[in-house]
């Protein structure tokens, strides 16, 4: 895959394909690529029932702790009981299998879940361009950058970005994909989102 390939498709079997070639830490792409599969969940918030929000919840909350074995079965366990007799078939397996993916992180069951319309566009926002990856600069982790950038992360809102962009230029970045991914309107910025992971050491 080329760069212009990356930057530009539409292919997100194409894209899965060099994401595993790149051989990533294991960690980095199991917690972005769940992140993402989390926020397609969100986009249709309103249609998921309050009873399965919470394992979405705790899906997206455990990749930034190191959940035991014993907290991922209670959440799975108390997440069957409801599902079988909910009439959310479909959507009541697609969470159990984000919850499996959780327990054991499996590259091709996640890759097969995020194969939809906005796959490469969340790709995009949570890998960057791997073809130039940004060297960040500490100093340009001000408080002002990394109080913004951990709101937005914490509210799950990233309206922000434009200041976040205006933050880190006023503490010397002038790294153009960095402020150009920050500026762009017609990005989506998920939890994950490799600007946002790097101002707060995530990534």
């Amino acid at each position: 895959m080329t760069e212009e390939e990356w930057l530009n498709a539409a292919d997100t079997e194409l894209m899965f394909d060099f994401i595993k070639s790149r051989k990533w830490k294991h960690g980095v792409w199991a917690r972005k690529l769940t992140l993402a599969r989390c926020y397609l969940f969100r986009e249709k918030w309103e249609s998921v029932p309050n009873e399965f929000r919470s394992a979405v919840i705790s899906a997206e909350e455990w990749q930034d702790q190191n959940p035991s074995p014993r907290q991922i079965r209670w959440v799975r366990r108390g997440f069957e009981k409801k599902f079988p007799d909910s009439g959310f078939y479909n959507l009541a397996t697609e969470i159990k299998y984000l919850i499996d993916h959780i327990e054991k992180p499996n590259f091709d069951l996640i890759r097969h879940r995020l194969m939809v319309g906005s796959g490469p566009v969340l790709l995009r926002d949570v890998f960057g361009n791997p073809f130039r990856p940004v060297a960040f600069d500490p100093s340009w982790r001000t408080s002002n950058a990394v109080a913004l950038a951990q709101t937005m992360y914490d509210a799950r809102n990233f309206h922000a970005m434009p200041i976040l962009a205006d933050a880190l230029q006023d503490a010397g970045c002038e790294d153009a994909a960095i402020l150009d991914h920050c500026r762009d309107a017609n990005a989506i910025h998920v939890r994950g989102c490799w600007v946002v992971d790097l101002v707060l050491g995530k990534a």
